[in-house]
């Protein structure tokens, strides 16, 4: 990817950005989508109640099932 050096004011309105955003021109032209990068340290004290070994079973267990059958089983629930 290519990086595209912004001048501050553009990097103002940026650093004030907290979700996914459109950029437009000024005739409203949407051009592309900024997201701002994810701080790593909001997660820093998140606990994962799986181990490592839990988590590659849960991915091999087999049991997909369409949104119709899901849906069938909740309306067999008492």
């Amino acid at each position: 990817m290519t990086p595209l050096v912004l001048d501050r004011d553009a990097l103002a309105k940026l650093d004030e950005v907290k979700d996914r955003v459109v950029i437009c021109d000024e005739s409203g032209r949407r051009l592309g989508y900024f997201q701002p990068l994810v701080d790593r340290a909001t997660y820093s004290n998140v606990v994962i109640p799986f181990s490592h070994e839990e988590l590659r079973q849960f991915e091999l267990e087999p049991g997909e099932r369409t949104l119709s059958e899901i849906l069938s089983d909740l309306g067999k629930q008492p």
